[in-house]
């Protein structure tokens, strides 16, 4: 989640290409399945949103820069982008943390389409990366 200083036309992913990680983690699908794991440090590949959504379930009362602020410096989200959380676990205490009126199932499933969107040019720049 990670707001972008200037608009940008952003390309959504199409069925055939990459699935955000988090998805693919609720899903739980086997391992012949999974095609690719994006990792996108930095938001530099994936068009972050949910801005909208988190700002909504708060009522507005912060600003988008200061959910920001909240976001980056939050332990649980910290936590959950480096694999020490489950999913479930994360959502328990950003909902608390966060002081959100919504439950647990309605916040990861509503997360799951925050991350849809690429930012131009990102597929371009993952093919010149050279295979191993």
């Amino acid at each position: 989640m990670r707001a972008s200083p200037t608009p940008r036309r952003a390309t959504r992913i199409a069925s055939d290409q990459p699935t955000i990680l988090l998805r693919m983690k609720l899903q739980a699908p086997s391992p012949s399945a999974i095609r690719i794991i994006l990792f996108d440090i930095g938001g530099v590949l994936v068009e972050p949103s949910g801005v909208t959504t988190m700002l909504t379930w708060m009522h507005n009362s912060v600003s988008a820069e200061q959910l920001w602020r909240m976001w980056l410096t939050s332990s649980c989200v910290r936590a959950f982008e480096t694999g020490r959380t489950s999913p479930e676990e994360f959502a328990d205490q950003v909902i608390a943390d966060f002081r959100l009126p919504v439950a647990r199932g309605r916040f990861l499933e509503e997360m799951t389409r925050w991350s849809v969107t690429l930012f131009p040019g990102a597929i371009e720049l993952v093919e010149q990366i050279p295979p191993r």
